[in-house]
């Protein structure tokens, strides 16, 4: 950004960008419901603020809001957004309608850039259409319907190009393997992760809220059990969507919606099985039809209710959003959501590490030890945590430990090098410093101590040329200014 890494303006625009979503939403259901209810336009307007306000507050976007890493898919789902609405008011009016699917088209490209699952767009569109099919403008013929079924697999074979041409497609034979399972078996087990994602769509609970989930890979249709019945609900759901598609339109563009929108990371990509904010977009085909259907089916003095499950929703949104303001409580409700898992113990233990909770952090970093991490962190924060403690001598053996069995780790380097610095091993410091910065020549932390480690051993001129490199590559440094300054005096 322009402003420089500032948490609180970075957070400010993802809710800008989430907001933008849900007014898009919300304009998108007052072009689209007309052709599936009749009513006035009043109760329909009251009716698509309040299911485009029930989507905004579920606390299930809590992740793709709140975690800064996710802003693409914040701008991707705004853009999609952007995209459906442009080509909906295109596709009911006659004149100037270029000008809009001209804007579809841009909002199309931008929602690319932003992410993979940008290139869904050509996909809503053509799921739209049998809820366009009433408005006179919107009448097509079968050489419009085709070029657009052709946009839409343009679309996914350009997504598939640039897979190929990045290496991503030669890099997932390898992902597999490392895994130890295979496209199979994550087909079967995302059919249970979509249906989990429904649940949690419709459920929202704490419970089911996690930045880390533990999930058992199917290795076949009925271990775990529910791998069959997950798969058949979902053929049957498609089932049904496509006996809808002309009689009940409204019901075929959620399922098929729902599921489209899933489909870039529930399918062969060998990504994370399962993630909180990948529910951003698919929740749009549920909760705002949802909740359109309670406010125009309920009766008017029910009006209070709706309003207090709004109320409701916004408050677990709180809730959780309050878990994701403390590290340390983020994880700790990751692990123990999903004990069985190394991350959370892993950055349990290095949040309560930075924090200086240095009791508390050797259990979690013992945890995170004990489920084989792939690499030295945990080893580390717990060497640091025992030095802190004042046990030089248990906080050697997990120094060298994480130096021994992660040799190509510079971290692992530069902390057991820093050890033997305190102990006074000056040369054995010397070879780990210097190995670590030749892992990571950027490891600003590692010339510092170089630097010490020169001056003390009466070499001031290798000291200013490790802290001239080091300002060369971070100017601001003010500790490097400080010890050039010593390093020039002698």
């Amino acid at each position: 950004p322009i402003y420089g890494i500032n948490p609180r303006l970075m957070h400010l625009e993802n809710i800008a960008l989430h907001v933008a979503s849900a007014l898009l939403i919300f304009a998108l259901l007052l072009r689209l419901a007309p052709s599936v209810v009749k009513i006035d336009e009043r109760r329909l307007t009251v009716a698509a603020a309040i299911g485009a306000a029930a989507w905004a507050l579920s606390p299930v976007h809590t992740q793709a809001v709140s975690y800064l890493v996710q802003r693409h898919t914040l701008m991707s789902g705004a853009l999609v957004s952007g995209s459906c609405y442009c080509w909906v008011r295109g596709r009911k009016i006659s004149r100037g309608r270029s000008l809009w699917f001209a804007g579809a088209g841009l909002c199309f490209a931008a929602a690319a850039a932003s992410k993979e699952s940008g290139f869904l767009a050509p996909v809503y569109w053509l799921l739209a259409e049998p809820l366009l099919r009433s408005a006179p403008a919107a009448r097509v013929n079968r050489r419009f319907m085709a070029g657009l079924a052709g946009a839409a697999l343009m679309a996914g074979a350009t997504l598939l190009a640039a897979l190929a041409l990045s290496g991503m497609l030669d890099g997932f034979a390898q992902t597999y393997r490392e895994l130890g399972y295979g496209p199979l078996e994550r087909l079967a087990t995302e059919a249970r992760v979509v249906l989990g994602y429904l649940v949690t769509i419709v459920l929202p609970l704490p419970s089911r809220l996690a930045l880390d989930h533990e999930i058992e890979v199917s290795t076949s249709l009925f271990a775990p059990w529910t791998t069959a019945p997950a798969i058949i609900i979902i053929l049957a759901a498609v089932a049904v969507a496509v006996a809808a598609w002309h009689r009940r339109p409204a019901l075929a563009v959620c399922i098929l919606g729902f599921l489209v929108s899933l489909a870039p990371e529930a399918t062969i990509v060998p990504v994370e099985l399962i993630n909180d904010h990948r529910m951003y977009l698919a929740a749009a085909f549920v909760v705002p039809p949802l909740a359109m259907w309670a406010a125009l089916n309920l009766d008017r003095r029910a009006l209070p209710v709706l309003i207090a499950v709004l109320a409701l929703l916004g408050g677990l949104t709180a809730l959780r959003n309050r878990t994701w303001q403390d590290l340390i409580k983020l994880w700790s409700d990751s692990a123990k959501k999903s004990p069985a898992l190394y991350r959370p113990w892993s950055n349990l233990c290095g949040a309560l590490t930075d924090e200086g909770e240095f009791h508390r952090a050797i259990p979690a970093c013992d945890a995170a030890i004990r489920r084989n991490p792939p690499g030295p962190a945990p080893q580390i924060n717990r060497g640091i945590s025992l030095m802190r403690l004042g046990d030089r001598e248990q906080a050697g053996l997990d120094f060298a430990a994480a130096a021994q069995k992660w040799p190509d780790s510079a971290l692992a380097r530069f902390n057991y090098g820093a050890f033997l610095f305190t102990v006074r091993r000056g040369p054995e410091a010397l070879a780990e410093i210097s190995r670590a910065l030749e892992l990571d020549p950027f490891l600003a932390p590692a010339y510092l101590l170089r630097a010490r480690i020169y001056l003390e051993s009466g070499n001031p001129a290798q000291a200013r040329a490790d802290l001239a490199l080091l300002l060369r590559m971070y100017p601001e440094n003010e500790e490097a200014r400080r010890l050039l300054e010593e390093a020039g005096k002698r």
